[in-house]
């Protein structure tokens, strides 16, 4: 560790230890006697050995000192002083010794100079001046301490880390920094920065670090979120390093004085449990949505067999389903029969995950019928994996999938109140002294859990979803389709593995031709194992037989690879655990479905594909939204980092594109008529399952126009996603992190985000991924644009006023919330008023044309007041009625 002793300034000898580098300032006097100092190092020279001299008082200049012949003088480059060199060699030391002298003998007082001190590696030096009254020391520094404090040899995989460093200074009694602090010259101390960083063949999101001035770092994602270490499927050799840098020493050099420092830690794999939740609810049965979230949970089972076979013994996935047989909420508290009702059931208990894919077969599922009970239905899954055990470090994950809002239970996830006076999800997860209701912590508020969610269609309740989960972890599937390339998402977030691109021709550069062809490729880079999926047509009964072929490219040709294919109800599986195999670097591999031996079409879109394909990771890339949900008028800023291994990846290209609300929903809630919402009710497909407030309207709505979903669009159709007109993110400081802004989010709903990442890792080879990320956006209301109506009542009560008030809360691009939202608009009356509904013991009004209104009666001579907040935003305050109001003009 580099050091200096001793620790005092204007001392005549130092020894400087450990240390590649040293900068010495010294204050000179002398005339035609010459001022000596002397430096030490070993014999022979250490390689790079640099010894400059530089005269820094006016006019400055520089010498190099260890070119110098022995008792040459140069009185020409260091401005009019002579200065020589002898070197004195032996026992393994050489001492150079410099000489400095005025040739014209009229004194020299206080004339500063710099020595700076370089070799390739860190030896022992030493530095002596030859009168310490004349020659003084006010500044010697050396290489910067670049040690860790605290990390520990073994790490888990998925924790948060903070990574400390030892202060570059050094200890008290042998510091790096030696300088005056008073006298005539006052020199500044050096101002450290920290890079962390790492040297393992495994891609850390988080790592490495910019330089910071800071000793303590967390791994953080681009948005400054913090980052979790990566998965791993065995122990993995991740040497961390910390580069130190004493900065401002050498303007001119930043990184002369620098050090790096390593630990030895290794990245250990921990036990994994997950549990898929599936609403097998009544709606479920339409557009083959059930027959695609059995084929989804199918391949998460296999895929998480596949990336976990011999990883851990106690790996184990279960699949649990939920519905309900009636379509109310129910109070669980004795002494009210609210039991869970015994359809919410394990379909598959908590297992090995190649028992569970053994499973699976096409029976077991059940088929839908019932309510949604969506909390006690999450409530169970997280009870199988409580029930199941909770191994030491194990890592738990749980994958919730809905297309509707809930209806029934005993436990309400969403806002507002139940007359029933069901449970919310927090007393569910909340310790409870109800035997009656088992608890489930701790695994519901367990540091390791990871819980996503995934809204399926138009009607589910998002905004709900969205909020039970962390960011990142809420997918949307608008159309049946998406619904297995969402369900994968969550799996490539919770295993850390690569979602590979699909692709219709060979080569990952060329614009893809129409859908649908026949064929599909994909790129593995430095693959351990993957595993691919490729999709069935369930929409013919009975599904058509089919196999797949994959072939793998030699150099001239495809070669048809015989790697065994399992297929099941919906999907053929195929997994190649020793990828490795075939061959290192790049891999292009060709899929095709055959039907009796001939190739059947394929679809693949930037939001679903018929092939769905993962890797293990070496090259990673991920994707980070600035925040977790948005509203109108918010910018998104996205940012994709992408690391080989332990180096920053510049130079590759990374196209999005974007699923997007086309329109205001709000609007077009507000728009239905009561005809239009009477008719719908009408001809619900499953009476069981009746929507509610907002949800059924949304259905209402897509009777209304024959819509199977809601309007969408990519707003890059109309020139460009971003700011800077392209739908390109971009590597401004060129170290691997890729930026831009969409400016455009001008209506509320679900964004899905997809972006294709191409391009040549650091040794050459191609890769091609995929990352796709849903965000929600509300309606940003404004108080500058919302509409706020009154209007004077005939029919008051006997000695009183009523003034009916009506909000329209619209956001700055005047799109309206809509109904549905009396939860979250919040009306406060002061001054003398009182409500309508509440002096009439009422439930307060409920509108569906996007307005919400209040009747506030008062006596005549009061001034009430009302203050409305909605969704978080304060109107300006509202006067019901003014003072100097005359009375009569409220006839």
């Amino acid at each position: 560790m580099p050091a200096i002793s001793p620790n005092t300034p204007g001392v005549a000898a130092y020894s400087i230890s450990g240390s590649k580098a040293f900068v010495v300032n010294s204050i000179l006097d002398f005339n035609n006697i010459p001022r000596a100092f002397t430096v030490s190092y070993p014999d022979p020279a250490p390689a790079g050995l640099s010894i400059e001299l530089r005269r820094v008082s006016a006019p400055a200049a520089s010498i190099d000192l260890d070119a110098m012949t022995d008792g040459v003088v140069d009185n020409t480059t260091i401005s009019g002083r002579d200065v020589s060199v002898n070197r004195f060699t032996g026992g393994g030391t050489t001492q150079l010794t410099c000489n400095i002298q005025d040739p014209s003998e009229a004194g020299i007082l206080n004339e500063h100079y710099e020595l700076r001190v370089r070799a390739t590696n860190p030896i022992n030096w030493s530095f002596s001046v030859d009168n310490a009254f004349n020659s003084t020391v006010v500044r010697l520094v050396c290489d910067p301490v670049a040690t860790f404090n605290g990390l520990t040899p073994n790490l888990l995989e998925q924790q948060l880390l903070t990574l400390t460093a030892d202060d570059a200074v050094g200890p008290l009694a042998a510091p790096t920094v030696v300088r005056a602090t008073s006298g005539d010259l006052v020199l500044p101390a050096p101002s450290p920065t920290y890079e962390f960083g790492h040297t393992g063949l495994i891609a850390i999101i988080g790592l490495p670090s910019d330089p910071l001035p800071s000793q303590t770092y967390q791994l953080v994602d681009a948005s400054l979120a913090p980052a979790p270490l990566p998965g791993v499927y065995g122990p993995t050799p991740v040497p961390m390093t910390v580069d130190v840098v004493h900065g401002g020493i050498t303007p001119d050099a930043p990184d002369f004085l620098s050090a790096r420092g390593t630990f030895n830690t290794t990245l250990e794999a921990r036990p994994q449990r997950a549990v898929l939740v599936l609403d097998r609810s009544g709606s479920m049965s339409a557009e083959h949505r059930w027959d695609n979230a059995k084929t989804a949970a199918r391949i998460f089972v296999n895929l998480f067999g596949e990336f976990r076979n011999n990883v851990d013994p106690q790996d184990a996935i279960g699949i649990t389903v939920f519905e309900d047989s009636a379509c109310v909420f129910r109070d669980p508290r004795p002494p009210v029969n609210g039991t869970v009702d015994p359809l919410i059931t394990a379909v598959e208990g908590l297992d090995k995950p190649e028992q569970v894919a053994a499973n699976i077969g096409s029976t077991i599922f059940g088929n839908p019928g019932g309510c949604t009970p969506i909390g006690d239905g999450l409530a169970f899954g997280l009870q199988i994996l409580q029930n199941g055990g909770l191994p030491a470090d194990a890592r738990y994950t749980v994958v919730l999938l809905t297309d509707g809002d809930e209806n029934a239970g005993t436990v309400k996830i969403g806002p507002g109140a139940d007359p029933a006076n069901p449970m919310t999800w927090a007393q569910r997860i909340a310790p409870s002294a109800l035997p009656a209701i088992p608890d489930i912590n701790p695994i519901a508020t367990h540091p390791d859990l990871n819980l996503f969610t995934i809204g399926l269609g138009s009607a589910p309740n998002n905004t709900v979803l969205n909020s039970l989960v962390a960011k990142g972890h809420f997918a949307a599937a608008v159309t049946v389709g998406e619904l297995i390339d969402r369900f994968t998402t969550m799996l490539k977030i919770s295993q850390e593995i690569n979602k590979l691109t699909a692709r219709y021709t060979q080569d990952p550069n060329p614009v893809q031709p129409p859908s649908p062809q026949n064929e599909v490729f994909f790129t593995t880079t430095s693959a351990d194992k993957f595993g691919v999926a490729v999709l069935r047509d369930i929409t013919v009964s009975p599904v058509t037989p089919t196999t797949v072929e994959i072939a793998r490219w030699n150099g001239s040709s495809f070669v048809v690879e015989p790697i065994p294919v399992q297929t099941f109800e919906g999907h053929h599986y195929i997994g190649v655990p020793n990828a490795s195999a075939f061959g290192a670097g790049s891999q292009t591999w060709r899929v095709r479905r055959l039907n009796a031996g001939v190739p059947e079409p394929l679809a693949v879109t930037p939001t679903s594909s018929d092939v769905i394909a993962f890797e293990d990771l070496h090259v990673k890339s991920a994707l980070t939204l600035d925040q977790k949900d948005y509203r109108t008028g918010d910018d998104m800023n996205l940012a994709v980092r992408i690391r080989h291994d332990f180096a920053r990846l510049p130079g590759a290209t990374v196209r999005a594109v974007l699923d997007a609300p086309d329109g205001g929903l709000g609007g077009m809630l507000a728009d239905l008529d009561a005809d239009d919402i009477d008719r719908n009710k009408r001809k619900i497909r499953s009476p069981k399952d009746r929507s509610r407030g907002r949800a059924a309207l949304i259905e209402a709505l897509l009777a209304k126009h024959d819509w199977h979903h809601l309007p969408r669009c990519n707003p890059g159709d109309s020139g460009g996603l971003f700011v800077d007109g392209t739908d390109i993110l971009h590597d401004v400081d060129g170290d691997g992190t890729y930026t831009n802004t969409f400016a455009r989010v001008n209506a509320d709903g679900v964004y899905n985000w997809t972006l294709f990442v191409e391009g040549v890792d650091t040794s050459g080879n191609v890769f091609s991924q995929r990352l796709d990320q849903s965000t929600l956006a509300t309606i940003g209301v404004s108080s500058h644009t919302s509409i706020i109506r009154k209007e004077t009542l005939k029919d008051a009560p006997p000695g009183m006023k009523a003034v009916k008030v009506t909000v329209t809360p619209l956001d700055k691009f005047k799109n309206r919330l809509g109904p549905g939202f009396d939860d979250t608009v919040i009306w406060a009356v002061r001054d003398g008023g009182v409500f309508a509904h509440v002096k009439e013991h009422q439930p307060p009004p409920v509108n569906t044309d996007g307005t919400y209104t209040r009747t506030v009666v008062f006596r005549s001579g009061s001034f009430p007041t009302l203050k409305v907040s909605v969704n978080g935003v304060t109107l300006p305050k509202i006067y019901v009625r003014q003072k100097g109001h005359d009375d009569r003009d409220d006839r």
